[in-house]
């Protein structure tokens, strides 16, 4: 008996049945009838077994058959390639001299290649090429039908090859093809690929340098507004603060209030504690927050002379001081607000004073020493305490203060000069010109979607139809405002396009596609959520797609072609139902055949063509 289990419920069993002398013998199962029975429901019935047959099927016949039609019709496809290799060597003006050299080898070969053709020879059919003696050939691919470029969607646009770069995609060719240029005319393709273009992230520097606001030219001129919000609610029910700062001065204002905050609110706020001090500025710069983008707003602002600024589209930059400053907000009022977050209202006009004393780097001084040419007294400073200046007269102040005014415009430039100097190191000029296409980042609106992982980087490509400056265009959207057409040129791309052998380019705005909805060659997806058609087009790029709306195709595309694609939809998927149009509601299609037939009738109708039914088509087929 073993000696370590001597604990717990095993221990006491244990000592239990060391009380009894017996011996353990093993029963098999299939002998314990006993036990067996123990084990069963009384109500049990016996099921009487019958034998199972299975049918057997020769799986090597199967794979073999399978085989067989493989290299059947990969040997046509060889044949057909083969054709085109060969048709295309006397169509091609490069390749057709060096094929009329190599076929007649006493003549002399033209002087411009009479060392390029010894590179060449010819082997079934086929014109061979090889750099140094004993390398092995390479097929050359002369320039017919599109044969280069089929190679190179063959082992760039495959899953196989996974739209990598076009170095990868060379090096797969170069082991057994050669043309002209091969490289150049790679790169030039996946360049314009617009899956990659679409897909990819940019690994360039950030497009757009640097362009600061000009300088104010006094105090209380220019000022910057936003909103500090996400702080919790207050013990006086505020959860936001309005934060105004004079671009010359630095000087901020902090005001609590709600979220719920309107424009015409907005307004009465910087009257009451801007405008009763320090009068009406000539600029107020803001980002497109609701409240700003107000007809009330807007209004007020032009009828007071007040030019409005906006920052552009998901750019924030453009009003950077703003940007700081809720920063500088955010750290202060989480120091001084740390054991009581609901408290930071009455701690904000505190908050505000050390901000306003504190020297900036940017002017070097003091937000109160340039407004009023002294830093008030506060509990750890007092002005007494410099008796030099205790007796200063009104003009000395006056001289001072203007002093202070000009040196703050020098250190203005100086601070904008290395700023612009540090933020273009990482930045690039770019150049973006009227009716060019480009693609647009997806974060532009700062949307974000749940497996934002796998879409695309860009969209698009859009058009731009105007130019601002060197660092805003607007863009050619519809469905939104002219504010957020605006967009930096940080979130744009150039769109390179494929110079493809297809007669037509994919139409890429609604009023091209409600032009066009006529020459709709295939219908190759329907997002039954949403509504929404995925479409070829006739001679262009079977690639390039377009989603349109149901509605839209069914008003708008003649009877006969929608029955043709339909017709066509209908072998690739299945027709939402609530799409099929039928004369009993009581019926439930699983195809499109009642739609179809709507369709045949309203063709005939427009074409004043009697529909006949089958016994009137027989004996008009007799009569004639």
């Amino acid at each position: 008996m073993p000696t370590h289990l001597n604990q717990g419920r095993l221990a006491r069993w244990l000592d239990f049945l060391s009380e009894f002398d017996f011996t353990i013998k093993h029963i098999p199962g299939v002998s314990n009838s006993a036990a067996d029975a123990l084990s069963r429901r009384d109500d049990d019935n016996e099921v009487e077994l019958q034998e199972l047959s299975i049918q057997t099927v020769e799986l090597d016949a199967i794979e073999n058959e399978l085989q067989n039609e493989a290299n059947e019709y990969i040997q046509t496809i060889n044949e057909n390639l083969k054709e085109e290799f060969i048709q295309g060597y006397t169509t091609d003006p490069d390749t057709k001299i060096i094929m009329q050299c190599l076929q007649n080898p006493s003549e002399v070969p033209p002087k411009n290649i009479r060392a390029y053709i010894k590179h060449f020879r010819l082997e079934n059919g086929f014109l061979l090429f090889a750099v140094l003696n004993g390398e092995s050939y390479r097929i050359v691919v002369p320039n017919y039908q599109n044969l280069r470029n089929r190679l190179i969607s063959n082992v760039h646009d495959l899953p196989s090859g996974s739209h990598f770069s076009y170095l990868r995609a060379y090096e797969i060719l170069h082991r057994q093809f050669y043309w002209h240029k091969m490289l150049r005319s790679i790169k030039k393709y996946v360049n314009s690929c617009i899956i990659c273009q679409k897909s990819k992230p940019s690994t360039q520097l950030t497009q757009g340098l640097i362009k600061p606001l000009p300088i104010p030219a006094g105090r209380f001129q220019e000022v910057t507004l936003d909103f500090l919000t996400g702080i919790p609610r207050s013990t006086n029910g505020s959860d936001t603060i309005l934060v105004i700062v004079d671009r010359f001065s630095k000087r901020a204002k902090m005001i609590a209030c709600k979220k719920t905050i309107t424009g015409q609110e907005t307004a009465e706020l910087f009257i009451r504690h801007y405008f009763t001090n320090y009068g009406i500025p000539r600029k107020i710069v803001s980002d497109k927050d609701v409240r700003f983008m107000g007809s009330f707003w807007k209004t007020i602002w032009t009828s007071l002379g007040t030019s409005l600024l906006f920052t552009t589209t998901a750019h924030p930059q453009t009003d950077g001081q703003s940007e700081r400053m809720m920063r500088i907000l955010n750290q202060s009022l989480r120091a001084v607000c740390h054991n009581n977050l609901v408290n930071w209202e009455k701690l904000l006009p505190a908050v505000e004073f050390a901000y306003n004393s504190t020297v900036q780097a940017s002017t070097k001084k003091a937000p109160f020493e340039i407004d009023d040419g002294l830093i008030p007294d506060a509990p750890t400073y007092s002005s007494t305490w410099h008796l030099d200046n205790s007796n200063a007269n009104a003009e000395d102040y006056s001289k001072e203060l203007k002093a202070i005014s000009l040196q703050t415009k020098d250190q203005l430039i100086e601070a904008q000069r290395q700023m612009e100097k540090q933020a273009n190191k990482k930045r690039r000029d770019v150049e973006f010109k009227v009716g060019e296409w480009v693609l647009l980042h997806k974060n532009v609106w700062g949307t974000r979607d749940a497996y934002g992982k796998l879409y695309p980087y860009y969209i698009g490509p859009y058009q731009i139809v105007k130019k601002l400056n060197n660092n805003a265009v607007e863009i050619a959207l519809e469905s939104t405002s002219k504010k957020q057409r605006t967009i930096n040129v940080q979130w744009l791309r150039h769109f390179i396009e494929r110079d493809d052998k297809y007669a037509k380019k994919v139409p890429r705005t609604e009023l091209e596609i409600q032009q066009r909805i006529n020459e709709i060659n295939a219908i190759v997806g329907w997002n039954t959520d949403h509504n929404k058609l995925t479409v070829t087009w006739s001679n262009c790029d079977p690639k390039h797609c377009s989603v349109i709306a149901y509605e839209e195709f069914d008003k708008m595309t003649n009877s006969s072609l929608k029955k043709q694609l339909l017709e066509e939809a209908e072998l690739l998927m299945k027709i939402p139902e609530e799409f099929i149009r039928i004369k009993d509601p009581s019926q439930d299609p699983s195809s499109v055949k009642e739609t179809i037939a709507r369709l045949h009738e309203d063709s005939l109708q427009e074409e004043n063509i009697p529909n006949l039914s089958e016994g009137e088509e027989e004996e008009n087929e007799e009569k004639n």
